[in-house]
């Protein structure tokens, strides 16, 4: 932080953060708040190092002095101690978000600036969810709320799908979700649902009204926590010395006074709109006891307590008389972007205790051997954005109870020449830096990404065809060098620029070379940097995925999309045939780059009633290909369809 923002403010770290985090965890944190004019009240000088079973439940002995408590769940001594304080609770995505912006705002203005429950949602652990036409800072935050709340988020619609939360009423996912019988919601439901921490039922009129326009996405994070449903999670006080009030009692206080504009909510293009008379009704809380809105484990009785005085309308204003400490709502792409820093940060501690759990990292498998992601799932990858810019496939992973995750962000282009000059963006896999390295990273005007639609430099010790490996290569933008190259850099202060174009010293000095992993692959990194670099390998090519295949095509479709190509599981008889007709032009042509191929079928033996569908003729056929033709194609950054090697009928 540049100003003191937070000065005149103590604050607490939570007891149980403190035990999971490191001394150099805690020590970072408590400079930036330093930093940014706040005073950081050490805990007592009790047992950090006592036995867990002799762990106290507090470290907070001054409680007259706290202003700020941060704070991850909605649970324990002091969480309840702070609410009955009135005390300022938010979470670390909030803090971090404060340190962003430099202004502090009210932490239940936001779903994710206040701590989370520590149990699920009751049910939500049977709700399978995709969402669709919501992009960029909207899904992810849309995917945190999923998880946060016990259900499964998936990218793929699937017949196992049970919600589709979608903006728009069209698209392939809706269609499908009609088909199939899968409720169709807006956002609004899954706010809804964590706001109250029930699963509601999807028959309330707000929930289903879908825009003519695209105007949704624009509408995500408008719902705020409810303070009046707050007291169900904060325990009575036990014998407590100090006078204390009703933490809602403080929280519905004038200084929180709400205004009667008119509902109605500006798009990213400038056009107004006005929200539907049922959708402002919700957002304000009238009609809470209507049979629509019960829960579905809840009693009509249940359903008629607590209205929502205080719940702010969509594209409202809530102003404060301490306009000067709570500064005007924050965008959501900021809360985003707030959470990508902090879990950046503390991906460290976590992969860390996971070591010592496991002894050692985890790995699972592409194909044939080789490893995946680090730690992840192949099917929960990194994003791509699909071409219609709406619905996006792959890995999408999120821990929010500690707000872990990734998200993704539009691709970057940046050509190698210029990594130098430009912002350095460094992925990793097989390693990660250290505590000392990533704070250089970040003086040195670096980041670390997660994404190779972002990345500058992938870093890594050997050749394993993980998932950031192959997206890396299919990229055509991002360099791959030892961890060399990031000490050389950070010792120098400068990023050394390494050409893979045009060689060099640099390019030998920092490139990978394993000469095991590339006798089994047969090819050579460097030579595929090199032809990477000039142009993306699947560009003009269309990939038809059959269903059965593995990797399944969540996994395939971003690799085969950031190498150019476009990834379907279906086509339209006329332009099937169309593609199949060239294609075969191109085999009976001798043509050797899949540059020149128009159709790529990659299938399996377990999807060969559909083969019949890929021949011109009784007697003339294109080739079929099992997935390596992509896998090892990537890696190799060439295809050759002469070859016998990967036709699944050879």
């Amino acid at each position: 932080p540049k100003t003191a923002f937070l000065q005149g403010y103590a604050v607490a770290i939570n007891t149980q953060l403190r035990y999971s985090l490191s001394d150099g965890a805690i020590s970072r944190l408590t400079q930036r708040l330093t930093e940014a004019g706040a005073e950081v009240l050490e805990p007592a000088k009790a047992s950090r190092d006592s036995a867990q079973s002799e762990l106290p439940e507090s470290l907070i002995t001054d409680w007259e002095r706290v202003d700020i408590l941060v704070c991850q769940h909605r649970s324990g001594y002091e969480y309840s101690k702070a609410s009955r304080l009135g005390k300022v609770i938010g979470t670390f995505v909030w803090l971090y978000q404060s340190f962003l912006t430099e202004k502090i705002v009210p932490p239940t203005q936001g779903l994710l600036h206040y701590p989370v429950p520590v149990t699920p949602v009751a049910k939500m652990d049977r709700m399978v969810i995709t969402v669709s036409h919501y992009t960029g800072a909207s899904r992810d935050y849309l995917q945190r709320l999923i998880v946060a709340m016990g259900a499964q988020y998936t990218p793929r619609m699937t017949r196992a799908t049970t919600h589709l939360i979608t903006a728009m009423a069209e698209g392939r996912k809706y269609q499908a979700a009609i088909q199939w019988d899968v409720e169709i919601v807006n956002h609004l439901w899954v706010e809804r649902c964590y706001q109250r921490w029930r699963l509601l039922s999807v028959s309330h009129p707000a929930f289903t009204h879908f825009p003519g326009l695209p105007i949704l996405n624009s509408m995500v994070g408008n719902t705020e926590v409810d303070v009046n449903r707050l007291a169900s999670w904060v325990e009575p006080p036990q014998g407590e010395v100090l006078a204390e009030t009703s933490d809602m009692e403080l929280l519905n206080d004038s200084d929180l006074e709400a205004d009667t504009a008119k509902i109605a909510v500006k798009t990213d293009t400038g056009h107004i709109y006005e929200v539907p008379s049922q959708m402002g009704e919700l957002q304000n809380g009238e009609g809470e006891s209507c049979d629509e809105l019960k829960s579905v484990s809840e009693s009509a009785d249940e359903t008629a307590d607590g209205q929502q005085t205080e719940e702010l309308g969509l594209g409202q204003t809530r102003h404060t008389s301490r306009a000067a400490a709570m500064a005007a709502s924050l965008t959501l792409g900021e809360m985003m972007k707030a959470a990508n820093i902090f879990e950046t940060e503390m991906r460290k501690e976590r992969l860390n205790k996971y070591r010592k759990g496991t002894g050692g990292r985890r790995t699972l498998m592409l194909a044939d051997g080789e490893e995946a992601q680090d730690g992840h799932e192949p099917y929960t990858a990194q994003k791509s954005r699909g071409r219609d810019g709406s619905d996006t496939e792959g890995k999408a992973r999120y821990e929010i109870g500690g707000y872990a995750g990734m998200a993704s962000s539009k691709r970057q282009k940046t050509g190698e020449g210029s990594h130098a000059q430009d912002r350095v963006r460094i992925m990793f896999t097989q390693v990660r830096p250290e505590a000392a390295e990533h704070d250089q990273i970040i003086a040195l005007g670096g980041e670390i990404v997660e994404s190779a639609t972002e990345a500058t430099h992938l870093v890594c010790t050997r050749i394993k065809r993980t998932y950031k490996m192959l997206m890396a290569l299919a990229s055509g933008r991002v360099s791959i060098v030892g961890r060399n190259w990031m000490e050389d850099s950070l010792a120098q202060k400068r990023w050394i620029p390494v050409d893979f174009v045009k060689g060099g010293a640099d390019a030998e000095r920092y490139g990978i070379s394993d000469q095991v992993a590339e006798s089994h692959w047969g090819f050579r990194l460097s030579e595929s940097m090199r032809l990477s670099h000039g142009r993306r390998l699947l560009e003009g090519v269309t990939v038809f995925v059959t269903p059965s295949v593995e990797p399944e095509y969540s996994v395939l479709k971003p690799l085969i999309e950031i190498a150019g190509g476009d990834a379907v599981t279906s086509l339209p008889k006329a332009r099937l045939t169309e593609l199949l007709k060239a294609s075969l032009r191109v085999v009976n042509g001798q043509a050797a780059e899949a540059t020149a191929m128009p159709l790529l079928v990659v299938t399996c033996k377990e999807d060969n009633r559909m083969w019949p569908m890929f021949r011109v003729s009784p007697d003339k056929r294109v080739p079929i290909y099992g997935t390596e033709v992509i896998l090892t194609g990537l890696l190799r950054q060439r295809i050759r369809f002469n070859a016998p090697e990967f036709d699944i009928l050879q």
